[in-house]
């Protein structure tokens, strides 16, 4: 019993701070310029984890509540649930960790272009220079 009220009283805490620490980061987003595919990953990467961070702590609850269910067809029938519960916060996760691994190879890829066309420009400034110094 003690147990599975530490557990879900952890799971609920950290669901209430996770969900605190999404609210803020977002605050922060909203007021940053950003461009609109930002923007776009960042709302959906809000409501993602945010999704996650609710059922973490509905895990927890579900835990505690798992105490007072005991009868075998209904106490087979809740631990299904929230095991299916646990696999969707697995899914949002890696779905989530593919999500920001796609959007900062492409922020990566943007900045290398960006930086080859400066020194681009670095160079034809130099020979520019160059040809009127002689």
């Amino acid at each position: 019993m003690w147990p599975s009220l530490i557990f879900g009283s952890f799971l609920i805490v950290l669901s209430i701070a996770l969900v605190v620490s999404h609210w803020v980061a977002r605050s922060s987003h909203e007021t940053a310029a950003l461009d609109p595919h930002e923007r776009t990953y960042r709302r959906v990467q809000f409501r993602r984890r945010m999704q996650a961070s609710v059922l973490i702590g509905a895990v927890g609850l579900a835990i505690i509540g798992g105490l007072w269910v005991d009868e075998p067809p209904g106490e087979a029938l809740y631990w299904c649930g929230v095991l299916s519960a646990v696999v969707w916060i697995i899914f949002l996760a890696g779905s989530d960790a593919a999500s920001t691994q796609s959007f900062f190879r492409e922020f990566q890829k943007q900045r290398i272009e960006e930086e080859e066309l400066l020194r681009k420009e670095i160079d034809r400034y130099r020979r520019h220079e160059g040809n009127g110094k002689n």
